[in-house]
């Protein structure tokens, strides 16, 4: 306190913040309402976050004839705030990768689940009138396309254990 109290609002706060309260106690005045504005102020060798509101203080007519000033110390909430939006900017990241991963995921399997269909229906419709050749060609599509898809589902349940840590990585 010894070393605020009494001080003129210049020395506590030079350049910019000083403008900033100067505008914000004219329009207290001009207004007649209480005013609150955040900002950057030096404080000994750093810097801090002080909130501040200024009220008016009006005489029996109503006019203001002083603005009484309290400040406080937001550096924890400032700090909580911003580690609130840096938390919420991984979040939407990693939503952002989730969609994606999905997205190719699902063009992943249509693939091969195209492969299974088509060969199904050709083999339902002409299988009776091919060669043997050509019908264990359409079937081993769809083994293989059967087992492109095995491997992926692995690999997405792998993907699932590592991240819910039921399975270490070496």
């Amino acid at each position: 306190p010894e070393e605020i109290i009494g001080r003129p609002r210049s020395i506590l706060f030079p350049g910019h913040v000083s403008d900033i309260q100067l505008r914000s106690i004219n329009s207290t005045i001009k207004s007649g309402q209480a005013c609150y504005f955040e900002n950057l102020a030096p404080f000994g060798s750093q810097e801090i976050w002080l909130g501040t509101w200024l009220v008016p203080l009006k005489n029996d007519q109503g006019e203001c004839i002083s603005i009484l000033g309290v400040s406080r110390d937001i550096n924890e909430r400032r700090q909580a705030e911003q580690e609130l939006k840096t938390a919420l900017q991984k979040e939407k990241e990693l939503n952002e990768l989730r969609s994606s991963f999905i997205s190719r995921t699902t063009h992943e399997f249509l693939t091969p689940l195209s492969t299974i269909l088509s060969s199904a229906e050709l083999l339902e419709y002409y299988g009776h009138r091919w060669p043997e050749e050509k019908r264990n060609g359409h079937l081993h599509r769809i083994q293989d396309a059967t087992k492109s898809m095995s491997h992926m589902l692995s690999d997405i349940l792998a993907i699932e254990r590592i991240e819910t840590r039921k399975l270490e990585c070496d």
